[in-house]
């Protein structure tokens, strides 16, 4: 009579397994899961939320106070803050013009116009650029915006952002007003 001997595996040939499966699960998971570029985008969202929120209660304000048609600026009170508001109640796109009160987060303020828009956010988890021409950062767009990009990137690269824009015709009248998100480049 034979006995038969089971042969198995080692503790060491295990571990050696183990690891080089770990080693290779930390190189190739990160190329596959990027979850500081979906943080970024979620968050650039959650402005824009904040952003239309904010602007469609200020112009509820304006039609309360009928001032929902005018063609010429005027100066809201909402809420103890002052808003600078165009026809249908677009908000002028000024960080300090009550945006700062609207939006709850860690913003730098760069500053306003062009001259911002190859200035890397840095110092804070996002940064602010305002009275900003739309065209220069969305094609075909015309009238100013106001701009949040995430630190470590700047509107240059057209590709990482949440705005709030609105455009006045000669006329006086609204040409548009919208909030949005650019996230392919977060």
């Amino acid at each position: 009579m034979t006995t038969k001997k089971n042969h198995g595996f080692t503790l060491i040939e295990l571990v050696v397994v183990i690891v080089i499966l770990g080693i290779l699960a930390a190189t190739a998971a990160p190329k596959f899961i990027n979850l500081t570029s979906d943080a970024k985008a979620a968050t650039l969202s959650g402005i824009a939320g904040s952003l239309s929120t904010g602007t469609e209660l200020i112009k509820a304000k304006a039609i309360i106070n009928n001032k929902y048609n005018i063609t010429s600026r005027f100066d809201l009170t909402f809420d103890g803050l002052t808003f600078s508001i165009y026809n249908q109640g677009a908000v002028r796109e000024y960080w300090p013009n009550g945006f700062e009160n609207l939006i709850e987060g860690d913003f730098n303020y760069l500053g306003q116009g062009n001259g911002f828009v190859n200035t890397e956010c840095s110092g804070n988890d996002f940064c602010v650029v305002d009275n900003i021409r739309t065209s220069t950062i969305i094609s075909g767009k015309g009238g100013f915006g106001i701009f949040f990009i995430p630190n470590g990137h700047t509107l240059a690269d057209k590709n990482c952002f949440a705005y709030y824009s609105f455009e006045i015709g000669s006329d006086g009248l609204l040409v548009y007003k919208e909030t949005g998100t650019v996230v392919d480049g977060c």
